[in-house]
């Protein structure tokens, strides 16, 4: 986009010139387009990103103190082998 913006700004007396301001308009609504998009889609995921994440971390968590607990109750965890660990 800036590349666009730079290339209109020297090119001004070329675009004057030739009449062209409204095809150069043009080309930049169109850049301007896309990068609205694509950042659209960046802020898209990162928004799905930080809400999923915290979840995903919990759900693992709460997954090990379940099977840490369930390994405990199996195999008869003892005061000296949990105060070793």
């Amino acid at each position: 986009m800036n590349e666009k913006l730079q290339e209109d700004i020297a090119g001004q007396r070329t675009v004057r010139t030739y009449s062209l301001e409204n095809e150069q308009i043009g080309k930049f609504m169109d850049v301007t387009g896309n990068y609205y998009g694509e950042y659209m889609d960046v802020a898209y995921l990162r928004g799905f990103y930080n809400n999923i994440m915290p979840f995903i971390i919990s759900v693992a968590a709460t997954g090990v103190i379940i099977y840490g607990g369930y390994v405990s109750v199996i195999t008869g965890v003892e005061v000296g082998n949990l105060v070793a660990a």
